[in-house]
């Protein structure tokens, strides 16, 4: 087949939905699938050029650019003990020379690593995108700082990983005065004091065009580092912010960072709350995730910001306590709530939000977290698993402009779904039904959603695990009244006391993936669903 004769679109569909390293191999096949695989702009872009252990000597990198008349833009290096240096240093020569590379990405133990920026500091100058994932696992023996300067740079991603020894101080000052995003990540295969004991082993310099961040907090990075004005930065995400044994002057940061409008803290406190709300007026996305509010000054903090989006995750280590049971946040359309730990004096917390669209709730005790929206609500997501005794407080108010829902029940919570009947405007609806501990039927639930939802253009009921999960049939014909759906998924469900067939009078696509369907005499039949009319 000639892959080339293809319009692109449908070329860029087929060969997307391969992996890189078998997008790598199709290049290799032959001129024409590597032409073929080259005509895909967004394709192309993520073609690597990989120097390394994993390939024979015909699939060097010299072998290959004798064959192929591609300009390779990103470049991926494995730097380890099984690699010599000389052989490192002559690719990354001939394939930086010969192609027009703008991205790198240099993998492997820290002092292989060091060594390559060392000998080709000149020829990295003219990256815009580099990425160091460093592992450390002995002493870092380097005979001096290097300083390092790249102008065209980018994006830059640093890991440090460490798996054993404690590694010296700053290696690298990278000096990027054009930087507009950076990520630098401290992660630990083994030593977790390291995380706290040591920093990064580079340490940036200048980046006053930086606007998205991501950081951990610790060692050298932040005296140095911080104490810049970023009139520029638009993201932060900290991670490991707070720390039991050191409080950092979060006003000095958060007041350096005066353009920041979207946030992301993990393990945050008080302290660093109090200082963003105070600094940071131009903020509309706050994430936190893990937490420490215990002060009472949350409820203050949160309402002193004029956000658009929040989104509360409390699975990492977290506590919330508000002077103020009720949040009023006025201006915020999105909310996302998860796994929100109350202190014991918290008894209700209220989250009054008349503005919002879309809300998302997860492993919440609905007892003591309330929800009041406004007529604005268009979306829902929320689960009822855990031991349940109430319902949402705001499913007890008719939603008339929600659109779509996505509802998690277990069998212990079914009973308090109800019917569903207000929801005169849904158009998509997603149940996912846990049957881990027992299985049940929920024939009244879809019978009710057939009688109550009659916009629905899209169905899906979705068995999350094996135990039985069935409607019946004399139910399930309910199905005639929703004249407006076009999508209908059952998955993993048993229909049961089948007699006829269910005929719909317009198009549906069916997905009845893992269904059983059993007839009066308890024998397996064919699906009772056909549609009379193709759209």
């Amino acid at each position: 087949m000639d892959w080339s004769a293809l319009p692109l679109e449908p070329l860029e569909s087929i060969l997307g939905k391969l992996k890189f390293k078998d997008r790598l191999a199709c290049s290799l096949v032959c001129r024409r699938w590597n032409e073929a695989l080259f005509s895909c702009p967004a394709l192309a872009q993520t073609i690597v050029l990989v120097i390394g252990t994993s390939y024979g000597d015909e699939h060097e990198p010299e072998v290959l650019l004798r064959y192929s008349k591609r300009n390779y833009r990103l470049l991926a290096v494995e730097l380890n003990n099984n690699v010599s240096s000389a052989k490192i240093n002559r690719c990354l020569v001939n394939v930086l020379d010969q192609c027009e590379v703008h991205g790198l990405s240099l993998f492997g133990m820290v002092n292989s690593v060091f060594e390559s920026i060392r000998l080709h500091s000149v020829r990295f100058r003219s990256l815009t995108e580099l990425s160091l994932e460093l592992t450390v696992d002995q002493l870092v023996l380097l005979s001096s700082v290097q300083e390092l300067t790249m102008e065209q740079l980018k994006k830059f991603h640093y890991i440090q990983l460490y798996s054993g020894s404690a590694p010296a101080s700053v290696a690298v000052f990278l000096d990027a005065p054009n930087l507009e995003s950076a990520v630098i990540v401290l992660e630990s295969l083994g030593d977790e004091e390291a995380l706290y004991r040591e920093g990064p082993l580079l340490e940036l310099r200048g980046c006053s065009r930086l606007k998205t961040l991501e950081v951990d907090l610790k060692g050298c990075m932040w005296q140095n580092f911080f104490t810049t004005m970023r009139p520029k930065l638009e993201r932060l995400l900290i991670r490991r912010a707070s720390d039991e044994s050191e409080e950092y002057d979060w006003d000095m940061l958060f007041g350096n960072m005066p353009a920041l409008h979207h946030v992301d803290m993990v393990y945050s406190n008080d302290a660093m709350l109090s200082s963003l709300s105070r600094n940071c007026s131009k903020l509309k996305k706050l994430v936190l995730n893990g937490f420490r509010y215990e002060d009472g000054s949350f409820g203050d903090n949160i309402n002193r910001i004029l956000l658009e989006e929040l989104h509360v995750d409390g699975r990492l280590r977290s506590v919330l306590y508000s002077n103020q049971s009720t949040l009023t946040l006025k201006t915020v359309k999105k909310i996302s709530w998860s796994n929100v730990k109350f202190s014991r004096v918290q008894y209700v917390f209220v989250v009054d939000a008349p503005e919002v669209t879309s809300v998302t709730v997860r492993w919440c005790d609905y007892r003591r977290f309330q929800l009041r929206p406004g007529d604005q609500l268009k979306s829902i997501d929320i689960d009822y698993y855990g031991n349940q005794t109430v319902a949402p407080n705001f499913f007890r108010a008719s939603l008339d402009q929600l659109h779509s829902l996505i509802l998690y029940i277990n069998g212990s919570s079914l009973a308090l779904v109800g019917q569903m009947d207000s929801f005169p405007c849904l158009k998509k609806l997603e149940l996912i039904c846990s049957t881990e501990h027992h299985g049940y039927g929920i024939s009244a639930l879809f019978e009710s959603i057939c009688v109550s939802c009659l916009g629905l253009v899209e169905l899906t009921i979705r068995n999350e695990h094996e135990r039985l999960l069935h409607i019946e049939n004399c139910h399930l014909i309910h199905l005639v009244r929703l004249e407006h759906l076009r999508v209908l998924t059952l998955q993993y469900i048993t229909i049961i006391n089948v007699s006829d067939d269910i005929t719909l009078g317009y198009w549906v696509r069916i997905n009845a993936k893992g269904c059983r369907i059993v007839d009066c005499a308890g024998q397996q039949t064919k699906f009772p669903i056909r549609c009379l009319t193709a759209e």
